[in-house]
């Protein structure tokens, strides 16, 4: 009997070990990305993902260190961003830092009471201020509470300008056209560019651009040029968003025209 039990125990014993490979390389002191992605996405290919399976936790951790390698693929861990911080400070010495700011809560500061458990809370990923007066504000939150909101007063106050739309607007971008500050574009989770030319009253959906709009930018020297960068690629408008042509088609998280030179994103 022990040696049946000891035979099937080293049977199994492959098994177990790559059951738990990703994690035990979650766990070495230089995690190389790509190894445990591969690792975790065999080990979850024919497996539950629901509740209790840790796939959430995976692609939560996926999602946050994707962006934090260095060259060979390996997670920049907290320790060699705080040496490379305390390296910068002691070759800048002499360099004056920001110690503080003024800041202050714009609101919104009440809600109203819903049946959600978090009525009226959603966490802002995205805003954009008119630059000249900066009295025009709008901002755009991602939760399933989310929504855009607008301040015409420098965010003494705000007003929702998506209550009335048939779905909860999950929004991940809103750009102002700087030729027409009436303009406004808004990036959504499945409802693509969404366009305003009455500052935020009524919306169009601009066909072309698809998934989760995580960017919009708008050319200040070139009218009608607009690009849109989601979880399926970018797209260029030359006409302030009628039609589209896909210029990249990997995914994207974030984008900016170089200052000085919009040739260059």
């Amino acid at each position: 009997m022990k040696n049946i039990q000891l035979l099937l125990f080293l049977l199994f014993l492959p098994f177990f070990s790559f059951s738990q490979r990703y994690l035990e390389l979650l766990q070495e002191e230089r995690i190389n990305f790509f190894e445990v992605q591969r690792e975790a996405e065999n080990y979850f290919e024919n497996r539950d993902q629901g509740k209790g399976s840790g796939y959430k936790q995976w692609k939560r951790w996926e999602y946050l260190h994707r962006k934090d390698l260095d060259d060979q693929g390996y997670v920049i861990s907290d320790q060699a961003n705080y040496q490379e911080m305390m390296a910068y400070r002691e070759a800048n010495a002499g360099s004056p830092e920001s110690v503080g700011g003024d800041w202050r809560s714009l609101g919104p500061s009440s809600w109203n009471r819903t049946s959600g458990w978090n009525p009226g809370v959603g966490r802002i990923v995205c805003i954009a201020v008119e630059p000249t007066a900066q009295q025009l504000i709008y901002v755009g939150t991602n939760s399933t509470s989310g929504s855009l909101w607008k301040s015409t007063d420098g965010g003494g106050s705000w007003k929702v300008l998506t209550d009335d739309f048939p779905s909860v607007m999950v929004v991940w971008s809103v750009s102002i056209d700087p030729h027409d500050t009436s303009k406004v574009y808004m990036g959504t989770t499945g409802g693509g560019v969404m366009r305003s030319n009455d500052g935020g009253n009524s919306w169009t959906t601009l066909p072309g651009p698809n998934g989760n709009i995580r960017r919009i930018l708008v050319s200040s020297q070139d009218t009608g040029l607009v690009f849109a960068g989601s979880n399926t690629g970018i797209w260029r408008s030359t006409n302030s968003g009628n039609t589209w042509t896909k210029t990249h088609f990997s995914a994207v998280e974030d984008m900016e025209f170089k200052p000085g030179n919009e040739n260059v994103i």
